[in-house]
């Protein structure tokens, strides 16, 4: 029986990009823990390691985006802030799984239900994610659905995966926070109207991000999509969380506008934070003094 073709694609672009291979028998207690488009999600142990791993099954049929998940890993994988990609292995004859680092707080949705956080928490994260994009888009990379269900967290600290795709690390419909409006709310409408996201729609996920952040949950939560659509098309937006720092309030705000060419860069918003984050340490340090 003659090969498949794409097998045989996959097993070139493995071996010519530079990812290390892993013995498949050096898993052990793998546990089912999600499952998207193209991909099951497993945890394991990696025994050759001593730690704990994402193993994701893909599908050969569809090559390309197993191809391309794996180079634009590579291109990033030396971000703090970027879910480590660490390799494959093969589960049988021409059947892999890819191999990242397990997040071990989960999704952002569910640390922030979890967790009480401060300021300080909430300035450190929202500048992981824009350093993290800010990593992306160096590379000309677009995330394309950026959003609190695919952003992971882990040692508390922010974990982007899933960018240049339209699947999920995890099963969002297993999220109890996860409802119809859920991904949408981090689009916005022009995304919504185009095929092919940009660095702009990136952008505007961010600042949808960092008021999820000040406020504790999904952005639009208790909207219904057919209202979510008109208050888009009327450029309403959440109501600012009392009590977020007005700086902050402004980077959110600029991001998440209706005007695309007013948006800002993806430099400008994590220097941006950066400073407020600095500022708001230098402010409690003289405080405590």
């Amino acid at each position: 029986m003659e090969k498949d073709p794409s097998v045989n694609q996959v097993d070139e672009t493995f071996s010519n990009v530079q990812i290390k291979y892993y013995e498949f028998s050096k898993f052990s207690n793998l546990e089912k823990v999600g499952t998207g488009a193209y991909k099951e999600l497993f945890r394991a142990i990696s025994e050759s390691d001593d730690m704990i791993v994402a193993l994701k099954l893909v599908d050969n049929k569809r090559e390309k985006e197993v191809i391309n998940e794996a180079k634009l890993q590579v291109k990033v994988n030396h971000h703090p802030n970027i879910i480590r990609f660490y390799g494959i292995t093969e589960v049988m004859p021409s059947k892999y799984m890819l191999m990242f680092e397990f997040a071990d707080n989960g999704t952002l949705c569910e640390y922030l239900h979890t967790k009480t956080l401060t300021w300080n928490d909430r300035f450190k994260l929202s500048h992981q994610i824009a350093s993290a994009i800010k990593c992306l888009h160096s590379h000309n990379i677009v995330h394309g659905n950026l959003n609190s269900f695919n952003t992971l967290v882990h040692q508390d600290n922010i974990k982007i995966s899933d960018f240049g795709l339209s699947n999920n690390l995890i099963n969002i419909n297993q999220n109890p926070h996860f409802k119809p409006i859920s991904l949408l709310a981090y689009k916005d409408i022009s995304s919504l109207q185009n095929s092919a996201p940009d660095k702009k729609a990136d952008i505007y996920s961010i600042g949808m991000l960092l008021w999820e952040l000040s406020s504790g949950h999904p952005p639009f939560k208790n909207r219904e999509v057919s209202s979510f659509f008109i208050d888009s098309v009327n450029d309403i937006k959440e109501d600012h969380v009392p009590g977020a720092p007005e700086k902050y309030i402004q980077i959110y705000t600029e991001c998440w506008q209706s005007n695309r060419s007013r948006r800002p860069k993806i430099e400008e918003v994590a220097n941006s934070l950066k400073k407020l984050m600095s500022s708001h340490y230098e402010s409690i340090s003289v405080n405590e003094t």
